[in-house]
């Protein structure tokens, strides 16, 4: 497990973005041979990663690969803390909470992992928005399955309905948050909002009232997108149709979710799509300043 303290979006640079994408598929590292001139060995980063901050990632691609977990300052930060006074403890403590993590583990988790229980739990997920880290979730959930002989919740009869409301709250919040982070339903929204000072726009844009509808090209839809990314004065996020294309294909959820509907037909030979908007849908809270008395753990 890496630990990162006090992440916050503007700290997160491309670099660092591109790591936290291959840690979390799993990809593989090329990495010099010991002992050799020309040697080389594929590492596979497999590792999970952590931090805190009080704003929300806001990268698409990592919205279903993380889990967010809020520490509220109002509610955990009134007892009275005295850090010094708690490292010494630990400290003092130290060996105790080692050996007794080691025989926890040892007890409770190897032999389940061993007998297979990871894959087992993995595949008796219900749909949820997470599903790209169901291996570390069953984990998670025979460890959370050890600690509840010891630490029951009265609230829940059992683990596993913990886990599962557990779900439903991640699967809500990611939502909002592709709702408020998706780059095509941005675009989308603003160049039906501001289609009137685009000078040299492509597309066919109606409106009665608040209803919107576009027709474009997937050409001219991104040639749009790039006069309205230079008026707003920034940059454009897509360099090709097909780019744009698979996109908007992968953000049709959360398009239909926000109010958008979506058809396509050939027309002489090309492919007009037309997007439509029957009222403004804005989940609520999804563009809200998170407070900055909470923060967000990954």
């Amino acid at each position: 497990m890496l630990i990162f303290d006090n992440m916050e979006v503007r700290n997160i640079t491309p670099a660092f973005e591109d790591f936290l994408l291959t840690s979390s598929t799993g990809g593989m590292k090329a990495k010099r041979m010991s002992g050799t001139e020309s040697g080389v060995v594929l590492e596979r980063l497999d590792c999970l990663v952590m931090a805190n901050g009080i704003e929300p990632w806001g990268r698409h691609e990592l919205i279903d690969r993380v889990a967010e977990f809020q520490v509220d300052a109002a509610k955990y930060g009134a007892l009275k803390f005295h850090e010094a006074r708690a490292l010494q403890e630990l400290r003092e403590a130290r060996s105790l909470i080692w050996s007794g993590t080691a025989k926890f583990m040892q007890r409770h988790v190897l032999p389940r992992v061993k007998d297979g229980h990871v894959k087992r739990i993995a595949s008796e997920f219900s749909r949820h928005s997470k599903e790209r880290f169901n291996e570390y979730l069953a984990l998670m959930c025979i460890v959370l399955d050890g600690v509840w002989a010891y630490r029951p919740m009265p609230k829940y009869p059992d683990s596993r309905s913990l886990t599962a409301a557990w779900l439903d709250q991640q699967s809500e919040a990611s939502e909002n948050q592709s709702a408020g982070t998706d780059e095509t339903l941005y675009f989308l929204d603003t160049l039906a909002d501001k289609y009137g000072m685009l000078l040299g726009a492509e597309s066919r844009i109606k409106r009665l009232g608040d209803r919107v509808a576009i027709r474009a090209t997937m050409r001219a839809l991104l040639s749009d997108f790039r006069l309205l990314a230079k008026h707003l004065g920034m940059q454009c996020p897509w360099h090709t149709e097909r780019q744009l294309g698979v996109r908007m294909q992968d953000s049709a959820g959360t398009l239909t979710k926000a109010g958008w509907k979506h058809r396509s037909s050939f027309v002489s030979g090309r492919k007009m799509n037309w997007y439509e908007r029957a009222a403004r849908q804005v989940a609520a809270g999804v563009r809200d300043v998170v407070s900055p008395k909470v923060q967000n753990v990954r």
